[in-house]
């Protein structure tokens, strides 16, 4: 996978929702990508405790994708102000079940610096 972006950790936000705190490991990460992901020059990372994802296995025994998944899955979300306002109301594209947010932002084209 070639990289065409950076993202940048800037720092983390402790989950305030009761059930955000059961269901997620760590804080939410706050990421400063470049070039913009969906026009959101900061996202935020969430890792749930889950991974669905589906692997095909063929006949000759190759399986698709290769790669093994990570116990979490990654969702990213848009942060808008100065207050920096997590938007919850949709995932971002490039969000990924069991990848952890490394593989995930690899996976859409960012290094993470």
């Amino acid at each position: 996978m070639s990289t065409w972006g950076v993202a940048r950790l800037v720092g983390s936000v402790p989950h305030t929702d009761r059930l955000r705190k059961l269901l997620t490991v760590g804080d939410l990460e706050l990421y400063q990508v470049s070039p913009p992901l969906w026009g959101y020059h900061v996202i935020a990372a969430e890792q749930t405790m889950w991974a669905m994802r589906a692997q095909c296995i063929y006949p000759d025994g190759r399986i698709e994708p290769a790669e093994p998944d990570d116990p979490v899955s990654t969702d990213l979300y848009g942060v808008t102000g100065e207050g920096l306002q997590i938007e919850r109301d949709e995932k971002l594209p490039g969000s990924a079940d069991g990848r952890n947010v490394a593989r995930t932002l690899a996976g859409i084209g960012y290094r993470i610096i």
